[in-house]
């Protein structure tokens, strides 16, 4: 769902609300992994298509950003979720490793 900003200019921005896939039964691990797929498929196609935008970026915007992208599309980073601690207090930790996340 995309929706433009009213505007009197011939240019105007847009604003990304949310994407709805039709995914039915799924659980929230599938709706989690349709959202990473797609997020990997938009840093690839971005890359791919727009290389010399993506390196001014990289260079003057946010150093290291094509690095931290790349990390991204390997699949190096991890999904933290929220349980209780040995004190009964919700505390984030890594889905991967099942580790406490220190704040």
């Amino acid at each position: 769902t995309f929706r433009a900003e009213n505007s009197n200019t011939t240019t105007h921005a847009s604003e990304f609300l949310m994407i709805e896939p039709e995914i039915a039964f799924s659980t929230i691990e599938d709706i989690m992994d349709l959202s990473e797929e797609m997020v990997v498929y938009l840093i690839n196609y971005i890359i791919n298509k727009a290389p010399r935008e993506m390196e001014f970026l990289d260079k003057f915007v946010q150093k290291g950003l094509l690095d931290k992208l790349q990390l991204v599309v390997n699949g190096e980073t991890t999904r933290i979720g929220r349980k209780r601690n040995s004190e009964g207090k919700l505390q984030r930790y890594s889905k991967k490793t099942g580790d406490f996340i220190k704040n």
